[in-house]
């Protein structure tokens, strides 16, 4: 677990919760994103989730109540929520290969879904079995940056019918359909032509969805060598990410002794719609702007939404 140089018990902080590609591990998460170097990065509290035998499962089979990657999600996140400070609309996703599969799934399902305020992604396996049914009841709209290799031969861009994976172009279309975006994308590039940036207009709002198109890249997460050259994915993910504030009309009942619980919120969408819970005001997190960790409502947070890129990512064109 990651804190900001500036934490404060006394402020909300976003979180990213991090999850590492197939056969690597939460340090090798670290290492490549550099989250916990606090020039980078002093805005997130960061925590690297760590796979059991350095493997997500990420597909819809494994997409169940009782999976055991969705019990420790919960756990991780229960925990983190009732020990530090931690702003409950600002809460991320961040993945890479099978744990960007898993992220994926997390942003489908309605009982994980309700607490996320966007997800960015590399080389993502994107699972075609997770299809618009079955994410129809997951919170929506869901902001979504992914970056993905022309030449990824684990996660294809161009697809895989033997493992059931989605050309990357017919995956973010899904997800500009669930957010109901413009079809049309404006088109850009970070740095040089290499990196295409495409950006979906959802709501009125540009860049609801958002793809890199990475030519002649692998299934790496996406880095600039010692000459600067290249594409830091890093940069524009926490930029994207920065962006973002969940919905403050969403309540959370909590359990009891007022400790959150990442699947407390299950009682109060049907409480809502009935326009009668008869659960306390005491039990609830106030609607807008809420803070948790130390049960201490703030007012307004600080969020960005303008379209500034980080200076070492350059547009070129738009």
């Amino acid at each position: 677990m990651y804190l900001p140089r500036h934490y404060d018990t006394d402020r909300p902080t976003p979180l990213i919760l991090a999850f590492h590609a197939h056969r690597e591990d939460a340090d090798e998460m670290n290492e490549k994103t550099r989250f916990t170097n606090w020039r980078f990065n002093p805005t997130f509290a960061v925590h690297y989730l760590q796979a059991r035998r350095k493997r997500w499962l990420a597909g819809e089979d494994h997409a169940e109540m009782e999976s055991p990657d969705f019990n420790y999600t919960r756990t991780v996140l229960d925990y983190t929520m009732n020990h530090y400070c931690i702003d409950v609309d600002r809460v991320f996703l961040v993945g890479e290969s099978e744990g960007s599969g898993f992220a994926n799934i997390l942003a489908c399902d309605p009982r994980f879904s309700y607490h996320f305020a966007g997800m960015a992604l590399s080389g993502v396996h994107a699972h075609g079995e997770l299809d618009l049914d079955f994410c129809k009841d997951a919170r929506l709209p869901m902001p979504v940056l992914e970056a993905h290799g022309t030449i990824d031969e684990r996660a294809s861009y161009w697809g895989d019918r033997k493992r059931r994976l989605l050309p990357v172009p017919a995956w973010i279309q899904r997800w500009v359909r669930r957010n109901g975006c413009d079809p049309v994308a404006r088109r850009g590039y970070l740095n040089s032509e290499r990196f295409q940036w495409d950006r979906y207009t959802c709501q009125g709002q540009l860049g609801y969805v958002e793809h890199i198109k990475l030519s002649e890249w692998e299934h790496l997460w996406p880095t600039q060598d010692v000459w600067g050259r290249g594409l830091s994915f890093s940069r524009p993910a926490l930029w994207f990410l920065q962006r973002w504030v969940r919905p403050g009309n969403l309540t959370i009942p909590l359990k009891a002794g007022n400790n959150f619980d990442t699947f407390g919120h299950e009682r109060a969408i049907k409480y809502i719609l009935s326009g009668n819970d008869g659960t306390p005001s005491s039990n609830r997190i106030p609607g807008n702007n809420r803070t948790w960790g130390n049960h201490t409502t703030l007012g307004n947070h600080a969020t960005w939404r303008n379209d500034t890129i980080f200076s070492n990512d350059t547009i070129l064109a738009n």
